[in-house]
Protein backbone atom coordinates (compact mmCIF):
# COMPACT_ATOMS: atom_id res chain seq x y z
CA UNK A 1 0.00 0.00 0.00
CA UNK A 2 1.37 3.55 -1.45
CA UNK A 3 -0.15 5.00 2.76
CA UNK A 4 0.68 1.80 4.76
CA UNK A 5 1.73 3.10 8.29
CA UNK A 6 2.02 -0.13 10.36
CA UNK A 7 2.68 -3.60 8.83
CA UNK A 8 2.47 -7.09 10.70
CA UNK A 9 2.61 -10.74 9.33
CA UNK A 10 2.50 -14.01 10.48
CA UNK A 11 3.07 -12.93 14.04
CA UNK A 12 3.24 -15.39 16.99
CA UNK A 13 3.87 -14.96 20.55
CA UNK A 14 4.04 -17.14 23.19
CA UNK A 15 4.41 -16.79 27.09
CA UNK A 16 5.84 -19.28 29.64
CA UNK A 17 3.81 -20.40 31.48
CA UNK A 18 4.48 -23.37 34.12
CA UNK A 19 7.96 -24.03 32.65
CA UNK A 20 5.88 -24.53 28.90
CA UNK A 21 5.03 -22.19 26.30
CA UNK A 22 1.32 -20.94 26.09
CA UNK A 23 0.67 -19.17 22.92
CA UNK A 24 -0.95 -16.11 22.81
CA UNK A 25 -1.00 -15.04 19.31
CA UNK A 26 -1.25 -16.94 16.23
CA UNK A 27 -0.27 -16.08 12.79
CA UNK A 28 -2.10 -12.33 12.99
CA UNK A 29 -1.70 -10.15 9.68
CA UNK A 30 -2.32 -6.50 10.12
CA UNK A 31 -2.23 -3.67 7.91
CA UNK A 32 -2.51 -0.12 8.65
CA UNK A 33 -2.74 3.06 6.24
CA UNK A 34 -1.63 6.57 7.65
CA UNK A 35 -5.11 8.43 8.68
CA UNK A 36 -6.81 5.17 9.34
CA UNK A 37 -8.61 4.20 12.21
CA UNK A 38 -9.03 0.12 13.28
CA UNK A 39 -10.72 -0.96 16.18
CA UNK A 40 -9.58 -4.64 17.45
CA UNK A 41 -12.54 -6.87 19.39
CA UNK A 42 -12.46 -10.09 20.64
CA UNK A 43 -13.01 -12.32 24.04
CA UNK A 44 -10.94 -12.17 26.92
CA UNK A 45 -8.11 -13.74 26.66
CA UNK A 46 -8.02 -13.45 23.06
CA UNK A 47 -4.71 -11.39 22.86
CA UNK A 48 -5.66 -8.02 21.98
CA UNK A 49 -3.70 -5.81 24.31
CA UNK A 50 -0.71 -7.83 23.38
CA UNK A 51 -1.08 -6.67 19.81
CA UNK A 52 -1.01 -3.28 21.33
CA UNK A 53 2.55 -3.35 23.78
CA UNK A 54 3.67 -4.56 20.66
CA UNK A 55 3.14 -2.21 18.45
CA UNK A 56 4.21 0.11 21.39
CA UNK A 57 7.71 -1.47 20.99
CA UNK A 58 7.13 -3.47 24.60
CA UNK A 59 7.88 -6.76 23.34
CA UNK A 60 11.15 -6.07 21.40
CA UNK A 61 11.22 -9.99 19.90
CA UNK A 62 8.06 -9.02 18.02
CA UNK A 63 8.77 -7.73 14.39
CA UNK A 64 6.94 -4.97 13.52
CA UNK A 65 7.45 -2.50 10.54
CA UNK A 66 6.26 1.21 10.74
CA UNK A 67 6.91 3.29 7.51
CA UNK A 68 8.58 0.23 6.21
CA UNK A 69 11.06 -0.05 9.02
CA UNK A 70 11.11 -2.70 11.63
CA UNK A 71 10.12 -0.99 14.98
CA UNK A 72 12.44 -0.30 17.99
CA UNK A 73 12.09 1.75 20.52
CA UNK A 74 14.34 5.04 19.09
CA UNK A 75 12.42 4.77 15.95
CA UNK A 76 8.55 5.10 17.28
CA UNK A 77 6.35 8.17 16.90
CA UNK A 78 3.31 6.54 18.60
CA UNK A 79 1.88 6.97 22.40
CA UNK A 80 -0.18 4.12 24.48
CA UNK A 81 -3.06 5.15 26.82
CA UNK A 82 -4.12 2.34 28.89
CA UNK A 83 -7.40 1.28 30.41
CA UNK A 84 -6.35 2.81 34.22
CA UNK A 85 -5.13 5.70 32.24
CA UNK A 86 -1.82 6.01 33.99
CA UNK A 87 -1.58 8.84 35.91
CA UNK A 88 0.90 9.64 38.88
CA UNK A 89 -1.67 10.68 41.92
CA UNK A 90 1.19 13.36 43.15
CA UNK A 91 1.46 14.91 39.80
CA UNK A 92 -1.13 17.68 39.04
CA UNK A 93 -2.62 17.40 35.46
CA UNK A 94 0.03 19.57 34.27
CA UNK A 95 2.95 17.68 35.26
CA UNK A 96 1.51 14.48 34.08
CA UNK A 97 0.28 15.39 31.02
CA UNK A 98 4.08 17.01 30.38
CA UNK A 99 5.90 13.72 31.74
CA UNK A 100 6.00 12.42 27.75
CA UNK A 101 7.73 15.38 26.58
CA UNK A 102 10.49 16.05 29.62
CA UNK A 103 11.73 12.18 29.00
CA UNK A 104 12.22 13.18 25.30
CA UNK A 105 14.07 16.35 26.41
CA UNK A 106 12.00 18.87 25.05
CA UNK A 107 13.01 22.91 26.34
CA UNK A 108 11.15 24.25 28.65
CA UNK A 109 9.66 26.59 26.55
CA UNK A 110 8.69 24.15 23.37
CA UNK A 111 7.13 22.16 25.97
CA UNK A 112 5.16 25.09 27.33
CA UNK A 113 3.57 25.99 24.06
CA UNK A 114 2.52 22.35 22.70
CA UNK A 115 1.27 21.42 26.03
CA UNK A 116 -0.57 24.79 26.37
CA UNK A 117 -2.68 24.37 23.28
CA UNK A 118 -3.15 20.52 23.92
CA UNK A 119 -4.74 21.40 26.92
CA UNK A 120 -7.40 24.19 26.14
CA UNK A 121 -8.05 21.91 22.89
CA UNK A 122 -9.26 19.03 25.29
CA UNK A 123 -11.35 22.08 27.11
CA UNK A 124 -9.10 20.66 30.53
CA UNK A 125 -6.72 23.75 30.97
CA UNK A 126 -8.77 25.11 34.15
CA UNK A 127 -7.45 22.09 35.86
CA UNK A 128 -3.82 21.89 34.97
CA UNK A 129 -3.20 22.87 38.69
CA UNK A 130 -5.37 19.54 39.95
CA UNK A 131 -4.44 16.35 40.82
CA UNK A 132 -5.85 13.67 39.72
CA UNK A 133 -7.87 12.64 42.63
CA UNK A 134 -9.99 15.75 41.87
CA UNK A 135 -11.23 15.27 38.64
CA UNK A 136 -14.18 12.85 37.22
CA UNK A 137 -13.32 10.25 35.11
CA UNK A 138 -13.89 11.57 31.70
CA UNK A 139 -11.12 14.68 32.94
CA UNK A 140 -8.78 12.22 33.82
CA UNK A 141 -9.05 10.10 30.68
CA UNK A 142 -8.62 13.65 28.78
CA UNK A 143 -5.64 14.06 30.40
CA UNK A 144 -4.07 10.62 29.48
CA UNK A 145 -5.18 12.07 25.75
CA UNK A 146 -3.01 15.13 26.51
CA UNK A 147 -0.06 13.56 27.46
CA UNK A 148 -0.50 11.19 24.53
CA UNK A 149 -1.40 14.30 21.70
CA UNK A 150 1.41 16.24 22.88
CA UNK A 151 3.91 13.97 21.88
CA UNK A 152 2.35 14.78 18.51
CA UNK A 153 2.55 10.69 17.59
CA UNK A 154 1.26 9.51 14.40
CA UNK A 155 -0.02 6.28 15.47
CA UNK A 156 -2.48 6.23 19.09
CA UNK A 157 -2.59 3.22 20.87
CA UNK A 158 -5.50 2.75 23.19
CA UNK A 159 -6.47 -0.62 25.43
CA UNK A 160 -10.33 -0.38 26.29
CA UNK A 161 -9.65 3.56 27.16
CA UNK A 162 -13.00 4.42 27.69
CA UNK A 163 -14.70 1.15 29.55
CA UNK A 164 -15.34 2.71 32.95
CA UNK A 165 -16.78 5.96 32.29
CA UNK A 166 -20.84 6.16 32.30
CA UNK A 167 -22.65 6.04 28.67
CA UNK A 168 -23.12 9.69 28.06
CA UNK A 169 -19.35 10.73 29.13
CA UNK A 170 -18.06 7.82 26.79
CA UNK A 171 -20.27 8.91 23.98
CA UNK A 172 -18.81 12.45 24.13
CA UNK A 173 -14.56 11.18 24.15
CA UNK A 174 -15.85 8.64 21.53
CA UNK A 175 -16.46 11.87 19.63
CA UNK A 176 -13.86 13.78 20.60
CA UNK A 177 -11.58 10.98 19.19
CA UNK A 178 -13.35 11.11 16.01
CA UNK A 179 -12.54 15.33 15.86
CA UNK A 180 -8.84 14.46 16.62
CA UNK A 181 -8.41 11.98 13.86
CA UNK A 182 -10.23 13.99 11.25
CA UNK A 183 -8.31 16.79 12.67
CA UNK A 184 -4.56 15.44 12.49
CA UNK A 185 -5.00 12.71 10.42
CA UNK A 186 -3.42 10.42 13.36
CA UNK A 187 -3.81 6.80 12.86
CA UNK A 188 -5.73 4.69 15.70
CA UNK A 189 -6.09 1.29 17.21
CA UNK A 190 -8.29 0.78 20.02
CA UNK A 191 -9.17 -2.56 21.89
CA UNK A 192 -12.53 -2.32 22.98
CA UNK A 193 -15.11 -5.26 24.25
CA UNK A 194 -17.88 -3.14 23.17
CA UNK A 195 -19.52 -3.47 19.87
CA UNK A 196 -21.17 -0.47 19.13
CA UNK A 197 -17.44 1.58 19.99
CA UNK A 198 -15.95 -0.80 17.51
CA UNK A 199 -18.19 -0.11 14.90
CA UNK A 200 -18.24 4.12 15.43
CA UNK A 201 -14.38 4.45 15.94
CA UNK A 202 -13.06 1.57 13.36
CA UNK A 203 -12.72 2.24 9.95
CA UNK A 204 -11.43 -1.17 9.54
CA UNK A 205 -12.62 -3.57 12.41
CA UNK A 206 -10.42 -6.58 13.47
CA UNK A 207 -12.60 -9.61 14.77
CA UNK A 208 -10.24 -12.05 16.71
CA UNK A 209 -10.68 -15.32 18.08
CA UNK A 210 -11.03 -16.83 21.29
CA UNK A 211 -6.90 -17.21 22.75
CA UNK A 212 -4.78 -17.99 21.22
CA UNK A 213 -5.65 -14.61 19.00
CA UNK A 214 -6.07 -15.08 15.33
CA UNK A 215 -7.70 -12.11 13.50
CA UNK A 216 -11.05 -14.07 11.62
CA UNK A 217 -12.54 -10.89 10.31
CA UNK A 218 -11.50 -8.09 8.51
CA UNK A 219 -14.85 -5.83 8.17
CA UNK A 220 -13.82 -2.75 6.33
CA UNK A 221 -16.41 0.33 7.74
CA UNK A 222 -15.97 3.04 5.54
CA UNK A 223 -19.01 5.02 7.47
CA UNK A 224 -16.81 5.06 10.32
CA UNK A 225 -15.63 8.38 12.05
CA UNK A 226 -18.67 10.30 10.94
CA UNK A 227 -20.14 11.36 14.15
CA UNK A 228 -24.08 11.12 12.60
CA UNK A 229 -23.34 7.45 11.64
CA UNK A 230 -24.31 6.24 15.28
CA UNK A 231 -27.78 7.10 14.32
CA UNK A 232 -28.42 5.59 10.75
CA UNK A 233 -29.50 2.04 9.58
CA UNK A 234 -26.06 1.16 8.18
CA UNK A 235 -24.51 1.49 11.84
CA UNK A 236 -27.17 -1.32 13.66
CA UNK A 237 -26.69 -3.47 10.40
CA UNK A 238 -22.91 -3.46 11.08
CA UNK A 239 -23.01 -3.83 15.11
CA UNK A 240 -25.07 -6.80 14.47
CA UNK A 241 -22.50 -8.27 11.78
CA UNK A 242 -20.10 -7.76 14.34
CA UNK A 243 -21.91 -9.88 16.66
CA UNK A 244 -22.41 -12.40 14.57
CA UNK A 245 -19.32 -12.82 13.57
CA UNK A 246 -18.22 -12.56 17.45
CA UNK A 247 -20.37 -15.31 18.48
CA UNK A 248 -19.67 -17.54 15.34
CA UNK A 249 -15.83 -17.73 16.69
CA UNK A 250 -16.70 -18.12 19.99
CA UNK A 251 -19.22 -21.10 19.00
CA UNK A 252 -16.51 -22.23 16.64
CA UNK A 253 -13.75 -22.37 19.21
CA UNK A 254 -15.81 -24.64 21.71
Amino acid sequence: MANELVKIEKLQVSYKKSGSLAPALESVDLYLEQGQTCTVIGPSGCGKSTLLFILAGLYTDAEVEIRGRVLSPEKRRMALILQDYGLLPWKTVWDNAMLGLKIRGMSNKAKQGILEKVLRDLGIWEFKDRFPAQLSGGQRQRVAIARALALEPELLLMDEPLSSLDALTREALQELLLDICQKTKMSLILVTHNIEEAVLLGRQVLIMSPGPGRILNVLENSSAGNIGYRNQQAYFEQCLKVRKLLERGINDAC
